[in-house]
């Protein structure tokens, strides 16, 4: 710069009224040796701190004349300017009659400008020296210098807050992680190492402290059969997680299934992932026997349904089969019995016969079955059955009582037993085409709680087991083996209906029935049946089947709502010398009752339509005819439909089809009951 020629040297001035210089700072101290340096009454040290200039020192200036110098500093930081006389200056006018000023910038050791250093005076000067120049920058090194340490110690103070607080949140994170009652773990992202574990984690598995970390994860992790197929981990980064399924291993060698959700964290300075770690053995367990139950209940649903359909299919059927036997043994009356004629209705009515013996199946695993339920020694039936059971085996089975001990009588039906046992030991026997051995054992078993088993209340049963030491079953055939007429024999060797006569029998007593079956291993049939709390009596002895029977010439009402079997009943009974009145439905014989003629008897349907049902035709006909003997036919017979117990004795129950021989024994005895 050219410099005019020096001005003489002037008396320091003195600060003016209400002029504020800074002290006890370095830049207040930095701004009053400028203005000395220079004899001028003001001077400032101001830095750049976007969006304006921040004056940091000023000598000679009040308080609220500082920020009006920012105009003085802002053209400074532009160009380093020097203003000899504003006077004559083509630069905007000054505040406060400045006519002289000079500044230096404060720079960065990059260059950048940071602020300035000004110095101002009211008179005009010709200029500065050199020395007083070279001073000026040295004060704004000076000043710059200031700043960098400010700067240096700011970063010193936020280093050492930011290390406090991360010491703070390293705290209680530890103390978070120590007390949390999940079990957690966190390991290393490359190696898959160890680096920290809760108590809970090491109680789970089975290490301490110093075993555990530094641990590989693969010493803890049983790697699945196809590891292949196992996903990738995701990329680690901020937010990022994962939920996985897998089974680990204690330092037992105990395994269990885990559930982990991971969470990417910085641990230590690296990237780790933070895991929690949950047992879920009682949670699967759970799940799986919720599936077992809910599979049962839908296949005791499927099998209820299927029941309905077959239960009502063997009614319909029975009532053509009363029609068929009915007339063959009308037929038979007029054949001589060793004619053709009568050989051929002979191999009709044991075909009829036949069919009804497979509606009886079906309407015993439909629970339709008409049951005579006393109490029975099971041990005493079974070992009376064995003689019979091993002839009906043949020498290549090995069969085998095992009776339990004080066994409780069951409340059943001795014969549907003795058919249900029986056939559970030729499907035995047929499952072991090699040879084999069969046990039948017994015991006593009392079900707390239903879980499990939806099919099976509380209480006291007696245990029937039949297993075989054959193929097993597979898990489809196994789902299967209730259903009637489903059957893994080859064509005519068996009807399919063996096994549901055993589930119907089993749920008409009162008790229940499940298999346990592995492919190659054998099967047991479990057979639960009730324990008898009193002793109910036998049914009576139905009669002769195939007789004429005994006859008489009482009246009887016949209602029947299908036209055939109804006049198959009616020619029956004007053969064996009654008197007969038919009904269609119960409207027609309450009209009947109703009127003057006279009845001894009412043989009814169970199941009409028209709105009253056998049952409900009965009350309201002893109401009006005190002392009416009723007789029920039905082609099935249900709890709901057998007359109440405690009731009229005369009340009875005829399973269709049936006989002529058995529908007159049963009327005639009846009929001749005193009362």
């Amino acid at each position: 710069m050219t410099e005019p020629e020096a001005e003489p040297a002037r008396p320091a001035l003195p600060r003016p009224p209400g002029a504020a210089a800074t002290s006890g700072s370095v830049h207040g101290d930095i701004a009053m040796l400028a203005a000395r340096l220079f004899a001028a009454p003001m001077s400032l040290v101001a830095i750049a701190a976007p969006p304006r200039l921040q004056v940091v020192g000023v000598c000679g200036l009040a308080a609220d004349e500082a920020g009006c110098a920012e105009v003085l500093v802002e053209t400074a930081v532009r160009d380093a300017t020097v203003v000899w006389d504003a006077g004559v200056d083509d630069r905007p006018v000054l505040p406060w009659g400045v006519r002289f000023h000079v500044t230096a910038p404060i720079l960065s050791p990059d260059g950048r400008a940071l602020g300035a250093v000004c110095v101002m005076d009211r008179t005009p000067r010709l200029g500065v020296s050199e020395p007083q120049a070279g001073a000026l920058q040295a004060l704004a090194r000076l000043a710059g210098a200031e700043l960098e340490r400010q700067r240096q110690a700011a970063d010193v103070t936020a280093h050492v807050q930011t290390e406090a607080q991360l010491r703070e949140r390293e705290a209680s994170f530890r103390y978070l992680f120590d007390q949390n009652p999940n079990p957690m773990v966190v390991c290393a992202v490359r190696s898959f190492r160890v680096l920290a574990a809760n108590e809970a984690a090491l109680r789970l598995y089975g290490y301490t402290r110093e075993a555990f970390v530094g641990l590989s994860v693969d010493n803890i992790r049983v790697p699945p059969p196809d590891a292949a197929a196992r996903p990738p981990l995701p990329a680690h980064g901020p937010g990022v997680s994962f939920v996985r399924v897998a089974t680990h291993r204690r330092r037992s060698g105990a395994t269990f299934p885990a559930d982990i959700r991971a969470s990417a964290i910085v641990f230590g300075g690296r990237p780790a992932w933070l895991t929690v770690v949950r047992d879920i053995t009682d949670q699967q367990r759970a799940q799986a026997q919720l599936a077992e139950a809910e599979a049962k209940l839908r296949q005791s649903q499927k099998l209820e349904a299927i029941g309905h359909l077959t239960g009502g299919i063997a009614h319909d059927f029975n009532n053509l089969l009363t029609v068929i036997l009915g007339n063959v043994e009308l037929l038979q009356e007029s054949q001589p019995p060793d004619s053709a004629g009568a050989e051929l209705l002979a191999v009709v009515a044991r075909a009829a016969e036949r069919g009804a013996d497979l509606t009886s199946q079906l309407l015993s695993f439909a629970r339709r079955q008409a049951l005579a339920p006393h109490q029975v020694d099971v041990n005493a039936l079974l070992h009376k059955m064995h003689a019979l059971l091993a002839r009906s085996i043949g020498e290549h089975i090995v069969t085998a009582f095992a009776p339990g001990a004080d066994l409780w009588p069951a409340l059943i039906d001795p014969a549907q037993l003795e058919t249900a046992v029986l056939n559970l030991v030729v499907n035995a026997r047929d499952a072991m085409p090699d040879g084999g051995t069969i046990t039948v054992s017994t015991r006593n078993v009392s079900i707390d709680s239903a879980a499990g088993q939806p099919d099976a209340a509380p209480g006291d049963y007696v245990l029937v087991t039949v297993a075989d030491t054959g193929t097993g079953m597979t898990a489809d055939v196994l789902g299967r083996a209730f259903d009637p007429f489903f059957t893994t024999k080859e064509p005519g060797k068996g009807s399919g209906l063996g096994l549901s006569m055993v589930y119907g029998f089993a749920r008409q007593s009162g008790g229940h029935v499940r298999i346990e079956s592995v492919p190659g291993a054998g099967t047991r049939v479990l057979l639960h049946l009730p324990r008898a709390a009193h002793e109910k009596p036998q049914a009576p002895d139905p009669g002769e089947r195939g007789t004429r029977g005994p006859g008489g010439h009482e009246s009887i009402l016949v209602v029947e709502d299908d036209a055939r079997v109804r006049a198959i009943v009616e020619a029956h009974l004007r053969g064996l010398g009654y008197h007969v009145l038919v009904a269609g439905n119960g409207i027609e014989a309450l009209d009947i009752l109703m009127g003057p003629a006279r009845i001894d008897l009412m043989l009814s349907d169970m199941v009409m339509p028209g709105g009253l049902t056998g049952l409900q035709l009965s009350e309201q006909a002893l109401r009006i005819r005190p002392g009416l003997r009723v007789l029920f036919a039905s082609g099935y017979s249900q709890d709901a439909l057998e007359p109440p117990h405690g009731q009229d004795d005369g009340k009875r129950l005829l399973r269709k089809p049936y006989r002529r021989g058995e529908l007159a024994a049963r009327i005639r005895e009846l009929l001749d009951a005193p009362g």
